[in-house]
């Protein structure tokens, strides 16, 4: 099973991808989506709202991933692919995190899961936008 990381804004590329898309935020996007998701709690870092140093937030979120472990957590992620036939995933967030200076949980999540299996979750990227003749000038 393949998994991936992405934001919800990211509507046309997690369409296309034919991926399952997971939410693994402690609150619902308050926007429109237009796909359906699934969702996995245990990813989502309960009690470390508000904190803004990045390395603290990284401490406490990798013990609160510790504190489930990789069997729990690939266990819970393979019941949602089996759930839609096999597919590969795709855990979702807010942050745009190809902007200078953005990171979220979702990837903090990506390297403490290469940390302990060795596997790497890569970023979704946008859909593919073909350039017109038009847009170079």
């Amino acid at each position: 099973m393949k998994i991936y990381t992405s934001r919800y804004s990211n509507q046309k590329g997690i369409i296309e991808s034919g991926l399952v898309p997971v939410r693994i935020t402690l609150g619902k996007p308050k926007f429109e989506l237009s796909y359906d998701y699934d969702e996995l709690r245990m990813l989502a870092p309960y009690g470390l709202f508000g904190i803004d140093d990045k390395n603290e937030f990284t401490r406490k979120y990798r013990e609160y991933l510790n504190q489930h472990g990789i069997k729990k957590i690939r266990k819970a992620l393979h019941e949602i692919s089996q759930k839609h036939g096999g597919k590969g995933l795709v855990l979702l967030c807010y942050e745009d995190v190809h902007k200078s200076g953005e990171w979220c949980h979702r990837r903090l999540f990506a390297d403490w899961w290469k940390d302990k299996t060795g596997e790497d979750i890569e970023e979704l990227p946008p859909p593919y936008r073909q350039e017109s003749m038009f847009d170079r000038q």
